[in-house]
């Protein structure tokens, strides 16, 4: 027998590690929950000893400040505990029935939220572990906002009883109930924002990177080395309104007043495959763009599809490039998806497509892709998985591959799947 000396931080650091590489991957949950639970019971603790205030304290002292009853610490402690099942999870009382009611889902990411708040106050928010999770965030969570560096608000009193929703294989027959989510999705929802199928009327030939774009600023183009935008506006105005003449549309735009704010660009399958399509971005040059003269090809009509499956381009709220983004996070993107979905049933279409990768920072950066997660959620299942063709070769990115298999191996996904391609697909028919 090997004995060795393990610091508490180590240890917690370990368990919270395997919790969100199980999260972000879409393991098993329940883990998840006991994992993060344990992971924040000695970081907690390690918060207190160096005399910071630990989550459940800042929540105490935000519940006393609105004059309720004074509670004692620990019976606080454990009523969050009990919210997030973290307890239920690790005991069985005398007199119980053997079943758990929750939204394992909801619990789960909660339960990395609050270790999360401790681990941040003792190591800092630029730890990998950090970073990954709040990558996973951005793209996956959408309207739900989790306060990875600061105190998470959760609608929530100790002693209340809480009815969680019953889902997954815990749940019993007929059980009822609404769980108190981590934040009022509702209210985080922009009540007035329009999502639509782009037409003619008004087309969006360049993408959000640089901010919401209306009518009148769509062609004041920001000044950006290395892109020709009025080369692009020629090439794409053309190209964009062909295909939407052709098929009826090739985006989704969601508007808040005048301002674009989301867009999802779409394509037949049988355009991309086009010789001239390339990788059909619309701010680079072919190959990743299409070719100057593509709008010249003859595009089938749809009774002439043999395999009538549209394939997702991008997906993009508000400004990636904006350090603040307003419009992340907000439902913007599933409802851009869903409303997809409707216009592909309704317009004689049978599949959708989606490229989709790993929950991995670095690409989510460089590509704008929705993680796999995201696309399930919608009932997308994956079809096909790969090696991205343009991460085959280690000697053409070097340094971008050696930072994405870091990166995978930090959240518990294995090195050699970092550059796989996932291919999601929706039957809609």
């Amino acid at each position: 027998m090997s004995i060795q000396i393990y610091s508490r931080f180590e240890l917690a650091e370990n368990q919270l590690t395997s919790a969100i590489g199980l999260f972000v991957s879409g393991r098993d949950r329940f883990s998840v929950i006991t994992l993060a639970g344990a992971a924040d019971v000695i970081l907690s603790r390690l918060v207190m000893n160096e005399g910071k205030e630990t989550f459940t304290q800042r929540l105490a002292k935000k519940e006393a400040a609105k004059g309720g009853a004074p509670i004692p610490l620990p019976t606080y402690g454990r009523a969050v505990n009990d919210l997030l099942f973290i307890n239920q999870l690790k005991h069985m009382d005398e007199g119980e029935d053997g079943f758990i009611d929750l939204d394992v889902e909801e619990c789960a990411l909660a339960a990395i939220s609050k270790a999360l708040v401790s681990y941040v106050a003792l190591a800092g928010d630029q730890k990998d572990i950090v970073l990954a999770f709040k990558a996973w965030a951005r793209q996956n969570l959408d309207h739900m906002v989790p306060k990875v560096v600061r105190t998470p608000v959760w609608p929530m009193r100790p002693n209340t009883r809480m009815e969680p929703t019953a889902v997954g294989p815990l749940a019993r027959p007929g059980a009822r109930g609404s769980f108190g989510t981590l934040a009022d999705k509702e209210s985080m929802m922009i009540e007035d924002l329009v999502v639509e199928p782009m037409t003619d009327v008004f087309v969006l030939w360049r993408c959000l990177h640089w901010g919401p774009i209306t009518r009148c600023s769509v062609d004041q183009c920001p000044s950006t080395d290395g892109i020709t935008w009025e080369r692009y506006r020629q090439r794409n105005l053309p190209l964009l309104r062909k295909i939407a003449k052709t098929y009826g549309a090739c985006a989704i735009l969601a508007r808040d007043g005048d301002h674009i704010v989301g867009q999802l660009r779409f394509y037949p399958k049988v355009i991309c495959d086009l010789k001239g399509a390339g990788g059909l971005c619309l701010q680079q040059d072919h190959p990743a763009g299409p070719s100057e003269d593509f709008a010249d090809h003859d595009f089938p009509p749809l009774a002439q599809i043999e395999d009538k499956i549209l394939v997702v381009h991008c997906v993009m709220t508000g400004s990636p490039l904006q350090r603040e983004n307003s419009y992340q996070r907000k439902g913007i993107a599933t409802r851009m998806v869903r409303a997809l979905i409707q216009w592909a049933k309704a317009n004689g279409w049978e599949r959708i497509e989606a490229d989709s990768f790993e929950d991995i920072p670095i690409i989510y950066e460089v590509t704008g892709s929705a993680g796999h997660t995201f696309w399930e959620k919608l009932g997308f299942r994956m079809v096909d998985r790969h090696v991205h063709p343009e991460l085959q070769d280690r000697s053409k990115f070097a340094e971008f591959i050696t930072t994405l298999e870091e990166q995978a191996k930090a959240i518990g996904i294995p090195p050699e799947q970092a550059r796989d391609r996932l291919v999601m697909r929706l039957d809609v028919t």
